[in-house]
């Protein structure tokens, strides 16, 4: 990396790009889309905001940054290294009323109001304090809040479990409190959580613009991966009297994720997402429709060339293939299940699982150890990341089992490639394979739906359409119809480029 991205000071740029666990160490949709975005308005300088979990010795970027981009900073939420204390006396934040402001926050549970917010924000704001900051975790008086809280919460749960929930919900936004702020003309958030507490900061404390783009709504996509997380302790009750509260903690970090994407959505001054189901949920979630807009994501055509010869699978050697990260979200056990019943039926069919299987490790050696028990691992290979669009002429089908999307690249890539795709019903998928319009609907469908969690379905899917030549190319076409028509990258850069050029010299009150 040059200097220019290891300065004590960090460079003017005209948007801070602020991302929470993707672009520029992590691959994927969203890092794609943002890489594509920063090389195709290069008269606009960009700044990067990395939030991660902690700071790996084997972290290494993903990409090549653009020339174009002028800084990299990188913030790890869950470091707990803080600046040193002057003294250990708290009286400095006696006087500011910060635990005040914290109490009154934390009463209000996932409705407070944004006045709350801004008053907290406002006392912490000043660097002068940034060096008590720790006080909030190591005083008698935060101590005396947490007890407070506890005490009023009339439940079972362990103390122990409800001290160290705190801390881990505390210390992220601390560290965000004291990173670096850099001087730029707006703010771009890709996410609302903790990457959209940042971006409200920025608006409240700097009155910068904020604009935020959600690919997928970042709530939802936390609500799922709580509801199923292993990480969160539950007790185990015997008495059903008691059972509702076996989910307390869940309920605590769903309430809170809840209130950091409210807060983003209040202090953002756009908003755009990629469909209409997304923007309607980010209504519900607490956006102002007159803030929104949908710009769908785009392909640039001149990188597929349709595929080999544009003829029909041969079944005794059909590839079906999943593109993307082997995680939880993705469903890839579904997946499995549904390859299991393809190839009982089709014993020559191959499953090309191709993405990164180390994001989510114990989740990879369960689809492992799922892939061993179906008896399919030999028609199963785990090809990891790879340059996807050299693979597409050995590709018969694209499919995706995935229990949330927003508008899949990958779906995208197959379809201007002429492949068609089988996806479950999840995000803009069944838009973009049936169409959007009516206008949009008569080129065709390119592809299947099906319902989630449902192996039988995919599976069936996938035969049908591989085993019928005729109506396999009619979808390939129409992929490759709706993408010329409707999801041109170039449309999509220029609408962005039109964005930025008006919210830079928007004056924040």
């Amino acid at each position: 990396m040059s200097k220019k991205h290891q300065l004590a000071e960090l460079p003017e740029a005209d948007v801070e790009l602020i991302l929470e666990g993707s672009y520029p160490y992590i691959t994927g949709g969203v890092s794609t889309w943002v890489h594509r975005l920063i090389e195709n308005i290069p008269n606009i300088r960009f700044g990067l905001t990395f939030l991660g979990a902690h700071q790996l010795p084997e972290k290494k970027l993903k990409y090549k940054l653009p020339a174009n981009v002028m800084f990299l900073q990188n913030i790890y939420l869950y470091d707990t290294a803080f600046p040193p204390l002057k003294n250990t006396n708290s009286r400095e934040f006696d006087d500011l009323q910060i635990f005040s402001e914290i109490k009154r926050l934390h009463s209000r549970q996932g409705c407070c109001e944004m006045s709350d917010f801004e008053n907290l924000l406002s006392g912490l704001s000043s660097r002068s304090i940034i060096p008590q900051l720790r006080n909030l975790f190591y005083t008698r008086e935060s101590f005396a809040l947490l007890v407070e809280k506890y005490q009023g919460k009339n439940t079972t749960v362990s103390f122990s479990d409800y001290f160290w929930t705190w801390r881990f919900m505390h210390l992220p936004v601390i560290k965000l409190l004291a990173a670096r702020r850099p001087k730029t003309r707006m703010v771009h958030v890709v996410s609302t959580g903790f990457a959209g507490f940042l971006a409200s900061l920025r608006h409240i404390i700097d009155k910068v613009p904020v604009l935020l783009t959600e690919h997928g709504i970042y709530t939802r996509e936390r609500t799922i991966e709580i509801q199923q997380a292993k990480w969160i302790y539950e007790e185990p009750f015997a008495d059903d009297s008691v059972r509702k509260l076996k989910g307390f903690f869940k309920n605590v970090w769903l309430s809170f994720f809840h209130a950091l994407g409210k807060w983003t959505y209040q202090n953002s001054d756009k908003i755009i997402t990629l469909f209409k189901g997304n923007q309607n949920l980010q209504i519900s979630l607490g956006a102002d429709v007159e803030k929104t807009e949908v710009i769908p994501n785009g392909i640039n055509l001149s990188q597929f060339r349709g595929r080999r010869n544009e003829v029909p699978p041969d079944m005794n050697s059909l590839k079906v293939a999943f593109v993307g990260r082997v995680v939880p979200i993705k469903d890839v056990k579904t997946l499995l299940r549904a390859a299991k019943i393809v190839i009982r039926k089709n014993p020559g069919t191959t499953l090309l699982i191709i993405g990164p299987v180390d994001e989510e490790e114990e989740y990879f050696k369960e689809v492992q150890s799922l892939n061993e028990i179906l008896g399919i691992s030999q028609s199963v290979r785990f090809l990891g990341k790879q340059n996807v669009s050299a693979f597409f002429p050995k590709i018969d089908i694209i499919v995706l089992t995935s229990l949330s999307e927003a508008q899949p690249l990958i779906l995208l890539e197959a379809m201007a490639a002429c492949i068609p795709c089988v996806a479950t019903d999840v995000g803009s998928c069944r838009e973009l394979l049936y169409g959007r319009t009516a206008e949009d609907q008569s080129i065709g469908k390119c592809g299947l739906i099906t319902p989630l969690r449902y192996p039988e379905k995919t599976a069936e899917a996938i035969l049908e359409i591989c085993s019928n030549p005729v109506q396999y190319l009619e979808m390939a076409h129409a992929g490759r119809q709706r993408i010329e028509r409707y999801y041109q990258e170039t449309d999509v850069f220029n609408r962005y480029h039109q964005v930025y050029s008006e919210m830079m010299s928007w004056k924040i009150a």
